[in-house]
This record gives structure tokens, C-alpha cells and sequence, in this order.
């Protein structure tokens, strides 16, 4: 019998390997990510309509619907409603919850959605290691490895730290299964070029919440010895001097004359928080809203800042208590969900692929501390995906296919 060609598959089937691709060029390419993401989202449609496929939408994309609705409630009193709620757009992007939760059904599927974004931020570490540095060399006004880091952003710091978590988790997966040598081989190097632009980017948020969570995955797993070679790692990189400048800096935080976390945190956000109990709006921060705040108290803040820094801020004084109430029961949701399964699954690779996605997002929540990544673009499209495939656990991490 004539073997199908490779085009001629079911929509659902070309809606998984948009997915695929959409998880792959999302660490390099927003548009990209994207539109590959619209166009898996469109063709599960097309098969849920003109198949009757199922589109599977689960509590967790349920409280997704209720943030963007509650959301848009609150910016439409806000300080600048047209402009607010034409952001909220942006989170429509979290569209990768309903599809990841309908296509990643089986165990094989999910360690593939991983593997395609973890190749895509190579891509991005090899970006920033044979571009951006040849780039900073030729500059004049700074020293070299301070230009390199000066280009360096908050977005990719997030989308590396996401990778690292996830090539640790096929590392420990290719050892469980008693892998060959060359399959560990190529995880451990692209870990390598993984951490060695981390180090370059050097965004301290996402370097601490990425050591906070390798630590923690390591004594979940009782892999200590891989503890020993990321200390290894923080100590060498430690060494550098601008590594060592920038986290003695931190200080400056910590000082309110500084004009930043620290003032917008227990200054700015309480005045606006009084001014507009609701909320000022989605993405209402503005550069002019936040100057005209620090003016009138008397304080000075970093110009050009449009938002304050911390998810567990911006959202309720921007979006409201409510919206910030449902933020938290969302994320507790998919934060269950994935390690109900990682002491549930049957077998050892279960665990641990369950326990991967569980701690990517585990990542993200520590980093939105100190970071407003529910607004990034490029960050929504993975925390869409890693909650999709979250939500839909109990087929995704099983050892049947």
C-alpha cells in the first residue's frame, strides 16, 4: 500500500506541527511564533468544526477567559481605556493554553513540544554569542563586556532560564532512560551554550530564579551531584568582574534615591492604588503616568518606565484585587495540576517531564517578582504553552501514546 505524502493528514495533525514550529521560532521570533501559533490555533478550529474534533478547554483556560474579562471591565474606567484595552490584545496569546491542552495528548508530543522550544533558544544563545558580541566590540563608549551585557534584555534573560529548565529536564530523561552517550552528550552542550549566554545576558532576575529552580530540580530528583556543577558554574561566573559589579549593584534597589523597584514598589504603587482603587487600566503605567506620580510625591523615578516591575504589583494596580485574585488561583491551578502528575506518573521519565514543565513555570512565577512578564510578548507565548500542556496532564505526561 502507497504511503500518504506527508502534507495529506488531518487538520488536527497539521495543527500539532504548527504548534511544533510555533514553539521553536517563539524564543527568536515573536512574529513568527506568532503566526504559526494563530495558524495551529486556526486549524484546530477548522477540524473542530468541520470534523467535530474536540478542542479540549479545561478550568485552567476557563480562569484565562475570566482574567481578559475582568481585565477589560476594569480598563474601561481606567485612565486611558481606548489604549488599554487595545493592549489587552496581547493576551490573547495565551491561546497556546487550548491548543497545547488539546494537542500534546500523549507523552511523546510533550517531550517534543519541549525539545522544538529548547532548539528555538539555542537559536536566541547563539544570537546573542556570535552576533551581539561581534556588535559590542566595535563600540566605543563603554567597555567590551559591559556593552555585550548593556544589550543584553530582561525577554531573552526569561527565555533562556526557561530553556535551561527544560534541557535539564530531557538531560535527566535521556540518563533515566539509560540513554547513549551521545544523546547526553548533546544535552550537556547545549546546556553549555545555553549557560553560556545566560552569563552573557546577565539579567540578575532570571539568573536567580533559573539557580533557585536547577537547585530545587536537583534535590527533587536526588541528582546532586549536577547541585555541585551548578555551583561550580555561579562560582566561576561569579568571578568576572562586571558579574561581580552588576550583582553588587543591587544595593542601589535598595535605595529610593535610585528611582527604582524600590520607589515604584512603595511609592508610586500605593498613590496610584489610592487615586484608582479599581485599577488605572491594562498596560495605564505609562511613562507620563508614572512621572506625573513621582512628581507629586516628591520622589524621583527611572524615565522612559512603563511599567512597575513586579507581576504581583502592576496586576492590581492595574487590572485590579480581582484580576489579581484570579491570577493567583490560575496560576495555583496549573502549578497542581503538573505536580499532582509528577508524584503520579508511572515511571521515571513521567515524573520528570512533569516535574520539567511544573518548574518552567515555577520560574516564570519567581521571576514576576521582580519582573512584569505577564506584559512580554515574547514570554506570554511560552507561558501559554507550558500551562496547555499543564492543564492537560494526565495524557500528556502517561506512558501510553
Amino acid at each position: 500500500m502507497k504511503n500518504k505524502a506527508w502534507w495529506f493528514v488531518p487538520p488536527k495533525d497539521w495543527s500539532y506541527r504548527l504548534l511544533l514550529v510555533a514553539a521553536f521560532t517563539a524564543p527568536f521570533s515573536l512574529l513568527a511564533g506568532r503566526i504559526f501559533l494563530a495558524s495551529a490555533f486556526g486549524a484546530l478550529l477548522y477540524a473542530r468544526f468541520r470534523h467535530a474534533e474536540p478542542i479540549r478547554c479545561t478550568k485552567i483556560c476557563w480562569f484565562w477567559v475570566a482574567f481578559i474579562i475582568i481585565s477589560f471591565l476594569v480598563s474601561l474606567q481606567g485612565i486611558t481605556p481606548v489604549g488599554s484595552i487595545g493592549d489587552l490584545t496581547k493576551l490573547l496569546w495565551f491561546a497556546g493554553i487550548p491548543v497545547a491542552a488539546t494537542l500534546i495528548d500523549n507523552r511523546r508530543r510533550a517531550i517534543a513540544l519541549l525539545a522544538a522550544y529548547v532548539n528555538g533558544s539555542i537559536v536566541r544563545s547563539l544570537d546573542i554569542l556570535l552576533l551581539r558580541v561581534p556588535r559590542a566590540w566595535h563600540q566605543s563608549e563603554r567597555e567590551f563586556m559591559e556593552e555585550v551585557i548593556h544589550r543584553g534584555s530582561m525577554t531573552h534573560g526569561q527565555v533562556l532560564m526557561l530553556a535551561m529548565i527544560g534541557i535539564f529536564g530531557l538531560l535527566l530523561m535521556d540518563i533515566s532512560r539509560r540513554g547513549g552517550w551521545r544523546f547526553i552528550s548533546t544535552q550537556i552542550s547545549r546546556f553549555a551554550i545555553l549557560t553560556l549566554a545566560m552569563i552573557v545576558n546577565f539579567k540578575r532576575g532570571s539568573w536567580a530564579a533559573v539557580t533557585i529552580v536547577l537547585a530545587l530540580f536537583g534535590m527533587l530528583t536526588g541528582k546532586i551531584r549536577f547541585l555541585l556543577i551548578l555551583v561550580a558554574i555561579i562560582m566561576l561566573s561569579s568571578f568576572h568582574p562586571y558579574v561581580r559589579s552588576r550583582v553588587a549593584h543591587l544595593q542601589n534597589e535598595l535605595q529610593l534615591e535610585h528611582g527604582g523597584r524600590l520607589v515604584m514598589w512603595t511609592k508610586i504603587a500605593p498613590e496610584l492604588l489610592r487615586q484608582h482603587p479599581l485599577g488605572v487600566g491594562f498596560r495605564g503605567v505609562t511613562p507620563e503616568v508614572m512621572q506625573a506620580t513621582a512628581r507629586s510625591l516628591g520622589v524621583r523615578v527611572e524615565p522612559h518606565r512603563n511599567h512597575l516591575h513586579s507581576n504581583f504589583i502592576e496586576i492590581p494596580v492595574t487590572v485590579g484585587w480581582g484580576s489579581f485574585l484570579v491570577y493567583l488561583v490560575w496560576m495555583g491551578m496549573a502549578l497542581h495540576a503538573g505536580l499532582s502528575c509528577s508524584h503520579t506518573a508511572s515511571n521515571t521519565t513521567g515524573k520528570i517531564l512533569a516535574l520539567t514543565y511544573s518548574l518552567m513555570l515555577v520560574s516564570l512565577i519567581l521571576n514576576g517578582i521582580v519582573e512584569y512578564n505577564m506584559g512580554d510578548a515574547y514570554i506570554v507565548l511560552p507561558y501559554g504553552m507550558i500551562m496547555g500542556v499543564l492543564a492537560n496532564g494526565k495524557n500528556a505526561f502517561a506512558a501510553t501514546e
